[in-house]
């Protein structure tokens, strides 16, 4: 692996059929699960952004733009 964040995990090569179906099966195992379409991974994406800036913030401003933050915080993690 080289990268991993909350949600995501970013593979150094490509993985074979059988090896996708063991990381799913032990991810599952472990209470997390592969995403593998493009709309579910952004919607993981919204909602780890949006627990990161809840629950890991030491303060919390009330009039947060959350489109701003949200498209600023999805755009980092895709082009990274």
């Amino acid at each position: 692996m080289d990268d991993v964040h909350t949600g995501l995990v970013r593979l150094r090569n490509d993985i074979n059929k059988h090896q996708r179906t063991e990381l799913a099966e032990g991810l599952s195992k472990l209470g997390f699960e592969l995403l593998d379409d493009a709309k579910s991974k952004t919607v993981e994406q919204i909602k780890n952004s949006i627990i990161q800036k809840i629950h890991h913030s030491d303060y919390l401003d009330i009039k947060v733009n959350w489109s701003a933050l949200l498209s600023d915080e999805l755009h980092q993690i895709t082009s990274t």
